[in-house]
């Protein structure tokens, strides 16, 4: 029986991928032969359930017409997707012509073009007629965007240090669902926004943008990104039952009061906010499951008790947060992190049963691993430029697989014994005077101890069959016995 794959696979054995008269035999044989290596200066892969030939490269448009021309247009007719980046030097009239050539033939054409440094979008109109996704950089005219008036097929629009200053015709492109804004500094409004009804993502950075009033009425929303901006207020944002997916960087807002009417918001990201002084907003979203919250003034995150569907946590460098009162009775708690923090204590987490990864930096406060004890599921923790002496609450941690402790004034592994599946183990400028604690942990795998100046002795690891990576590090004492045992060890030194 015929198998094109076959030939896909001897031809990349030979180095030049399968014949082209091969993807001629069915149409089975040229989705196949195509797939891989690609022909013609195409490759066609599936896209959204579609199956789509997709020009690679910046190839001369003349030079891809010529070769390919044939090949396109042979039944069965495959949707092509055109990925070119237009400059100055481009050859704007070819690059027409072979879009109009696919056109003529009937060939479904989309279209994803990247202009770059030009003037004006003037000339390129007949390209933005067929264009899907348009990026633009380095763009210098305030007016360019009459350039984009009732371009029905655009669903994408990127704009990055332009000198846009109205986005108003942005307004006349119905089928628009993502709109993304970068380094704009000219741009302070979004007036013309208001019209997209199927706008899904909004990112926007470093604009003078201070009202976000025209999303009211976009009520497709699911993903908003602010940074940067001299938002003081997210009013607009309210009753959008939508949005998934919300971020707020560098901002003056001094609440989150308009999520609350976001019933189905699952991941929230705050970040240096410094008006900031509380969740209040966030409260019984029952479908919130990532938090990351930095360098805000939060005083207390009692409101997340009611979002019981947290399964990630990130915390840093909120100087004024005292308490993780609020994580209690987590049940799908998995990841937390805590990072520049006066918390004193880990309380809270005894109440949270899946914990599998938490990581602790510069916590000054924090000396001891109360609340980490007896979490069956935890896989994975590390610890930062802490106080921490000891870490012998872990031996009920069984599940435990990695283990990194950097910088602490720890004095001994004890609480590492009997851990059967730690299979990774980091040890950093730390005050550990030897190893013998690994002698029963027999799957270790991966070893990394650097700068404990106090140990002096290997003894501990010599039977350990299955150690595959010890990194380098040395003793200035007993190195002969050091190269013994790393070698009955069968590991190595990298």
């Amino acid at each position: 029986m015929f198998d094109p794959y076959a030939l896909v696979l001897y031809g990349d054995y030979l180095g030049g991928g399968a014949p082209l008269a091969f993807g001629a035999v069915n149409a089975y044989a040229r989705r196949v032969t195509e797939r891989t290596a690609g022909r013609l200066c195409s490759v066609s892969r599936e896209e959204d359930g579609v199956m789509r030939r997709t020009l690679r490269g910046s190839k001369d448009p003349d030079e891809v017409l010529q070769r390919m021309a044939w090949w396109v247009v042979r039944l069965p007719a495959m949707p092509f997707r055109l990925r070119a980046t237009v400059t100055r030097l481009a050859k704007r009239k070819a690059l027409e012509a072979f879009v109009a050539w696919l056109v003529r033939h009937g060939v479904p054409l989309v279209s994803e073009f990247t202009f770059c440094d030009l003037a004006s979008l003037d000339e390129y109109a007949g390209l933005l007629t067929h264009c899907d996704a348009v990026t633009v950089k380095d763009c210098p005219e305030a007016n360019m965007m009459t350039s984009f008036t009732g371009l029905s097929s655009l669903r994408c629009v990127s704009l990055y240090r332009c000198g846009v200053t109205n986005i108003g015709p942005l307004g006349t492109c119905a089928a628009l669902e993502s709109v993304t804004i970068g380094d704009c500094t000219e741009l302070r409004s979004l007036e013309g926004i208001e019209s997209l009804k199927r706008l899904k993502t909004l990112h926007i950075q470093l604009c003078r943008i201070n009202s976000i009033a025209p999303l009211a009425s976009c009520e497709a929303l699911e993903e908003v990104s602010m940074v940067k901006c001299p938002l003081t207020s997210l009013q607009a944002l309210e009753d959008h039952s939508r949005l998934r997916t919300f971020s707020l960087c560098w901002s003056d807002v001094p609440d989150l009061h308009a999520l609350r009417t976001c019933p189905n918001l699952k991941d929230v990201r705050l970040q240096w906010c410094d008006s900031l002084t509380s969740l209040d907003g966030i409260e019984n979203h029952t479908k919130l499951q990532q938090l990351r919250i930095i360098g805000c003034r939060l005083t207390s995150i009692i409101p997340l008790a009611s979002c019981e569907a947290l399964e990630e946590v990130s915390i840093e460098n909120c100087r004024a947060l005292t308490s993780l009162q609020g994580l209690e009775d987590h049940s799908r708690l998995r990841t937390f992190s805590l990072c520049w923090s006066d918390v004193p204590d880990l309380h809270a987490l005894r109440t949270c049963p899946n914990l599998k990864d938490v990581h602790l930096q510069r916590c000054d406060s924090l000396t001891s691993l109360e609340g980490i004890e007896n979490h069956t599921k935890l896989k994975a923790f590390r610890v930062d430029d802490g106080r921490l002496t000891s870490i012998t609450l872990l031996s009920s941690c069984e599940a435990l697989e990695k283990v990194s402790i950097v910088r602490c004034p720890l004095t001994s592994l004890e609480g590492l014994e009997h851990h059967s599946r730690l299979l990774d183990l980091t040890v950093s400028a730390c005050n550990i005077p030897n190893l013998l604690v690994l002698r029963t942990c027999p799957n270790l795998e991966s070893l990394r101890v650097q700068q404990c100046f106090c140990l002096a002795s290997l003894w501990g690891i010599g039977n350990h069959m299955k150690l595959k990576n010890i990194d380098r590090w040395w003793l200035r004492l007993h190195q002969y016995r050091a190269t013994c045992l790393l070698r009955s060890a069968g590991g190595g030194i990298h």
